[in-house]
């Protein structure tokens, strides 16, 4: 599993896109709060609304099961 992480400048970072057998795993760093919270609602009611594959989460069907994992982690 490689973690690649883009320059610090940047206040919004993203990192790269980690595969875990056939889990799509997300992991976005923010340092705004409130996109932070919004992203984190999408995150909890992301099933309910059906969002657009592409559209914030990426969905893999695993055995049957569709599954969106984004992991966000807030850097001051």
């Amino acid at each position: 599993v490689a973690l690649n992480l883009f320059k610090k400048k940047n206040p919004l970072i993203i990192f790269s896109l980690l595969y875990i057998t056939n889990i799509h795993v997300h992991i976005e760093v923010y340092r705004g709060k409130r996109h932070l919270q919004k992203l984190f609602y999408s995150f909890l009611h992301a099933k309910k609304k059906k969002r657009k594959e592409g559209e914030i989460f990426n969905e893999k069907s695993l055995n049957g099961f569709s599954l969106s994992i984004s992991v966000l982690v807030f850097v001051s």
